[in-house]
Parts: C-alpha cells; sequence; structure tokens
C-alpha cells in the first residue's frame, strides 16, 4: 500500500496536481479504502498547523516586503558598493555579500533575488557583466537567506520536527557563513578569469556618508538575533519585532512607503502564507498515512542494505532531497519528507538539531535547481536570458552549497558548536 501512496502522489505530480491537493487526494483515497473515519483528516490537518511558532511564517513574509519597499535594500547596496566596489567584479561581491546582510533580516530566498536582483542584476548587466554570470551569482547567494538565522525554511522544519528553533536558527549560522566565504571565493575566482570590471576606490566620506545612510536597518540582525539569543523574545515575537522595525523606517522615518502598498503587499503575503500552510496540513496528514503504512521503517531498512555507516546514510538522504528538489521548491520538499524521515533520523541515532539542519540545507539546493528552481527562474526573468543558458554556470555555484552540505555531515560541529555555546 506505501508503494501505492508513493506512485500515487508522483502521478498526480506529472499531471499538474499542485503539491498540497495531490498529497490531499491520495491521503483521504487511503482513508476510505481502510475504512478510517475521516475525522482523523481533520484532527491531523488542525494539529499540523496548530503550532504558535509557523505565526512568524508570514510576519517574516511581510518583513521583507517591507524592506523591499522602503529603500532598505538599496541602503544595504550602497554600503557594500563603497566597501567593495574597487575590488574585480566588485558588484558580483557586493550582490552576495548584501544577500548575507538581507538575511539576517527576511529567511526568504524569493525576497533576497526579487528585492536585490531587481536592482543588482541591471547594473551587473550594464557594467558588463555576462548575464549568466549575474544569474547565477543572485540565485545562488539568495539562497543565503534560508540558511542564515532568521530563516522560513528552519521555522517549518523546526515545527514539523519537534526541534527547538532558537538552536535551528543557530545551526545554520556558521554553514551560511561558510557558504557566503565559498560563494566569495568562487566570484573572485570568475570575476579575475573573465576580467570583469574594476571601479575606483570610493572615498572615505563617501564610505562614511553610505554607513549613515545604512546603519538604522543594519541594527534590524542585531535587535532580531540579539532579542532571540539572549531569551528577551522568541523567534515568533522576532519576526513581530522586524514588521514593526521595517514598517517604522519605511513608513516614518524614510517615507518610502504607502499605506497603500502596506495593504496590497499583506493582501499578497496573505495568500502565500494561505498556500504555505495548506501544505503543511496536508503533509502532516500524508506524512501520517505513510507512518502507519511504516513506509519509514522500510526506506531506512533499504538504506541499511547500502550501508550501516550514520554518516553516509545521512549522504545518500542529502542526494536524495536534492533530487526531490529539481522537480519542488524547498517548502514542499520539506513538507514530503520531513515525516519519512524523523523516524530514520531516531534509528540512525543523530543529534535532531545537527540531522534536520542537514536537511534544510539539502532542501534550500530546490531554489536554484531546474525545472522548478523559483530563485533561479526569477533572476533569469529579470536579466531577459533563458534558463538554459545559465545552466552551466549554475554548476559551480550550487556546487558550493553541496560542498558545504557535505561538511556539514562529516563535521557535526560546523552545526551544533553554537547552539550548544549559546542556548545550552
Amino acid at each position: 500500500m506505501a508503494t501505492l501512496l508513493i506512485l500515487g502522489l508522483i502521478a498526480l505530480l506529472v499531471l499538474g496536481f499542485p503539491i498540497g491537493i495531490s498529497m490531499g487526494i491520495v491521503s483521504v483515497y487511503y482513508l476510505i479504502r481502510e475504512g478510517i473515519p475521516l475525522e482523523i483528516a481533520i484532527q491531523q490537518m488542525y494539529q499540523g498547523t496548530n503550532v504558535f511558532v509557523l505565526l512568524a511564517i508570514p510576519l517574516f513574509m511581510v518583513a521583507s516586503s517591507l524592506m523591499n519597499q522602503g529603500t532598505i535594500t538599496e541602503r544595504l547596496i550602497n554600503l557594500c558598493d563603497s566597501l567593495l566596489g574597487h575590488v574585480r567584479g566588485g558588484l558580483a561581491h557586493v550582490n552576495v555579500l548584501v544577500s548575507m546582510i538581507f538575511a539576517g533580516m527576511s529567511g526568504s530566498a524569493l525576497a533576497d533575488t526579487a528585492g536585490i536582483g531587481g536592482i543588482l542584476i541591471p547594473e551587473m548587466i550594464k557594467q558588463g557583466y555576462d548575464k549568466d554570470f549575474t544569474v547565477a551569482v543572485t540565485a545562488t547567494s539568495s539562497v543565503i537567506g534560508p540558511i542564515i538565522p532568521p530563516s522560513i525554511p528552519m521555522v517549518l522544519t523546526a515545527a514539523m520536527a519537534g526541534v527547538s528553533v532558537g538552536r535551528m536558527f543557530l545551526g545554520g549560522a556558521m554553514p551560511g557563513f561558510l557558504f557566503t566565504a565559498l560563494q566569495l571565493l568562487l566570484v573572485a575566482i570568475i570575476s579575475v578569469k573573465r576580467q570583469y570590471p574594476v571601479k575606483e576606490r570610493a572615498p572615505l566620506a563617501q564610505m562614511g556618508h553610505d554607513f549613515k545612510r545604512a546603519l538604522l536597518p543594519l541594527l534590524m540582525p542585531v535587535i532580531l538575533l540579539g532579542g532571540i539569543f539572549s531569551g528577551i523574545f522568541t523567534p515568533t515575537e522576532a519576526a513581530s519585532v522586524a514588521v514593526t522595525y521595517a514598517l517604522i523606517l519605511g513608513f516614518v522615518i524614510y517615507r518610502a512607503i504607502s499605506w497603500e502598498n502596506v495593504r496590497s503587499l499583506c493582501l499578497g503575503v496573505a495568500i502565500q502564507t494561505a498556500i504555505i500552510m495548506f501544505i503543511v496540513a496536508m503533509a502532516q496528514l500524508y506524512g501520517w498515512v505513510l507512518t502507519r503504512e511504516r513506509l519509514p521503517q522500510y526506506v531506512f531498512g533499504l538504506m541499511t542494505r547500502i550501508t550501516d555507516n550514520p554518516q553516509m546514510l545521512l549522504v545518500i538522504v542529502v542526494f536524495g532531497l536534492v533530487g526531490v528538489g529539481c522537480f519542488m521548491s524547498t517548502t514542499p520538499t520539506l513538507m514530503l519528507t520531513i515525516p519519512i524521515l524523523i523516524p530514520i533520523a531516531r534509528q540512525l541515532g543523530f543529534d535532531p538539531l545537527h540531522f534536520f539542519v542537514v536537511v534544510t540545507l539539502a532542501a534550500c539546493l530546490g531554489t536554484i535547481t531546474p525545472p522548478v528552481g523559483l530563485t533561479l527562474y526569477l533572476a533569469a526573468s529579470i536579466a531577459k536570458i533563458p534558463v538554459e543558458k545559465t545552466l552551466m554556470m549554475m554548476i559551480p555555484f550550487g556546487a558550493t552549497l553541496i560542498v558545504v552540505t557535505i561538511m556539514a555531515i562529516y563535521f557535526p560541529p560546523l552545526v551544533t558548536w553554537l547552539p550548544n555555546l549559546l542556548m545550552n
């Protein structure tokens, strides 16, 4: 029966059904066939969504939208350009660095691509950067958003796996910084090889001016992360603080946002949140069905026939997630696989924090892998280039995230050291 549940889901996805509806149809069919009361479906859906920490998701989405519309992104870009514009390939370095800073505010890859890419992609092309390189840098650096805290995928994973959100946030910090460093190194190598432009060093007065303009936005990640890890507020409360701070900056101080902007972006976030929560509800039900059919135990048995080494088994899980991510974005990938992976993590004896941070890292590749890589398609559409022409350049950039994920598998302190230091 478990095989039928998997094949049924795949068939519906191939036919073009959305992932949430596909999981719901297969699950309800199973309940009817097995004579299980349909009230179970309602109970499981309610259980999956009745998690307080999930409230952080729409709030972080609102905060990131406010930042994009409130000139915050533009101020950060100008500051980073003053600091790095004089190195070869300066705008590409700026792209990566701004994404890292923006990641400490929003936690969303798409918001990063839309906000930063909307400004930097046209400017990079204008200054002579190749379109494939520009798209690859923008799409891949956007993935820093869901890795460095705060992170929307980390919130989802923590809620489903029963792991502390604060510890998940800290667990993603060091891999996120390492991912940023590898991207900057790759950008430097390619920029030298392709002889991308070099600008004159900005005068100190210009740096000081840009720093003053970006000072208040730079305080946001300090306030959010400092508040979370000092225990002043929870991750969910931090999301509301982010919204309030972004609204004050954009609406009151910078006067770059109108009430009409706020109304329209809240409507857009409400629609996105409804989609995400529907997927969460269906994933909870589908996970319950698969667990009842003992699919996790079956998958675990298949994996242990290949090897009994826990690290190698986690590598197999990672590449399985990368394969799933080629056809789904990060959120559906996590919602579909986490119910199966929870029992496997227990049987392998992994620290849940270590295991599920690695899982989230692997799932984040789904945002840049065709045919469903949303950030890749968004960046390509801004650059007005077919996605197919960017794929060769995406390989080395995507490889940087795979390298970080493999390092996290074989060196667990990369994930666990910071949470154990600050939250034990």
